[in-house]
């Protein structure tokens, strides 16, 4: 967890670096911390307004690079009225970026106002670590279906869904409109305002995470986004799997040595094998989806050459070791491997990728994944004790191989607040 997140302030403000940045409040930091993804709006007592985004690290350097972005305040046309706030960040031609979620709190200090249209207030970023990696300054350049939106969003009686089931329905019927609205501009369920996001002031902050096993920082902005990933997920499953996670640790074989894999996490149920890779971030949308998806799963390609490498290696009880120690890591007969992307970006290529994962899953009895690094934060949260984490990989293992797709994801991607 970041320092940041989750702090208690007095009115929203906190000094880091010499730069003031915006902190949400409680609610909205313990929201932040326990979903997958969101966009939230806040306006403290004292009339200070501020809004906060959870997305992937790719579209947060993508929007700092300069991206364009669009945020949607949407109201259902009739009875239940919920709700939804938008993120759209086009950082790619052919598929924007898009991250919502319902407001589940109607307060008015949650609701976005006409106050909150055509001068600039404070906006925060929170990567998949939760740590608040970039402040700015976001000014809104709205439209007369902005305006309409946001007088609906205040004036209109809001309801919350008050089930899973009444939240899956709901979250059905607002991905049909937000497909509709992309595509031809109107949707049917929900009456959508758009407003184009201006951001100016970036500023991004180092993030310390620390707890008693393992110390991590990096910069998103300064540092290489592949070593930033492995970072990250060091640092997730020291959570789960306390000082028993090592970092690139190195194999000798015969008189050869090399880095094993990015991440080794280990205990007494068996043993996982991280392989990062990351996508390729744009200043605009000239990148198009199918270039990215060709990198993309062509890394997923070697990823996977290099999990069953280290398998091979720790099959034939090569030693491995980090920093002088040797590991114990050739008892475990339950092996997973996992290769970690940045996010899944268009539909070619991913069959023949299940396919490899089945096919060397089988031939060296492991189980192959691939995570996008949010789902996979989601997951560890999920899974508290590094022993509850086994059963769920090999569920999800069972899942992906019956549904024959890789992108298997939780449908209400949060956590109990309480």
């Amino acid at each position: 967890m970041s320092y940041l997140i989750g702090c208690r302030v007095i009115n929203n403000w906190k000094s880091l670096g010499g730069s003031w940045v915006w902190v949400a409040g409680e609610y909205i930091s313990r929201l932040a911390i326990s979903s997958q993804g969101g966009i939230w709006f806040e306006e403290s007592y004292d009339g200070q307004l501020g809004m906060v985004a959870k997305v992937s690290s790719n579209v947060i350097k993508a929007l700092a690079k300069g991206c364009e972005c669009r945020f949607w305040v949407c109201v259902s046309r009739d009875k239940p009225f919920y709700a939804v706030y938008a993120l759209v960040v086009y950082d790619s031609s052919e598929a924007p970026f898009v991250v919502y979620n319902f407001i589940m709190d109607t307060a008015p200090k949650y609701l976005v106002t006409r106050k909150g249209v055509g001068e600039a207030f404070a906006f925060c970023f929170i990567d998949e670590t939760d740590a608040m990696v970039l402040s700015s300054s976001l000014r809104f350049v709205s439209s007369e279906g902005f305006i309409r939106s946001i007088e609906r969003l205040n004036c209109l009686p809001l309801s919350r869904p008050s089930s899973n089931d009444e939240l899956f329905s709901a979250m059905d019927s607002f991905e049909v409109s937000l497909h509709e609205y992309l595509c031809r501009g109107e949707a049917s369920d929900f009456e959508i305002g758009v407003a184009k996001c201006e951001f100016s002031d970036f500023s991004f902050n180092r993030v310390s995470h620390f707890n008693e096993y393992v110390q991590s920082t990096y910069l998103q902005m300064g540092d290489i986004q592949g070593d930033i990933q492995e970072v990250q997920i060091y640092q997730m499953l020291s959570y789960c799997f306390k000082n028993l996670v090592y970092h690139a640790p190195n194999v000798t074989t015969g008189d050869k040595s090399r880095e094993l894999i990015d991440v080794v996490a280990l205990n007494g149920d068996g043993v996982l094998l991280v392989e990062s890779k990351c996508i390729t971030v744009a200043a605009d949308s000239s990148l198009e989806t199918s270039r990215q998806n060709k990198n993309l799963t062509n890394n997923c390609h070697k990823a996977i050459g290099q999990i069953e490498g280290a398998v091979k290696a720790i099959r034939r009880y090569d030693v491995v070791e980090t920093d002088g120690e040797v590991l114990e890591i050739h008892k475990s007969k339950n092996i997973h491997g996992i290769v970690l992307i940045s996010e899944f970006i268009g539909r070619n290529g991913w069959h023949d990728i299940h396919a490899k994962l089945y096919e060397l899953s089988e031939k060296h009895d492991i189980k192959l994944h691939v995570f996008s690094l949010g789902d996979f934060s989601m997951t560890l949260k999920l899974c508290s004790r590094d022993d509850s984490i086994f059963t769920y990989l090999d569920k999800r293992f069972s899942i992906v191989k019956n549904s024959g797709e890789l992108e298997v994801t939780i449908r209400d991607p949060s956590l109990p607040l309480s």
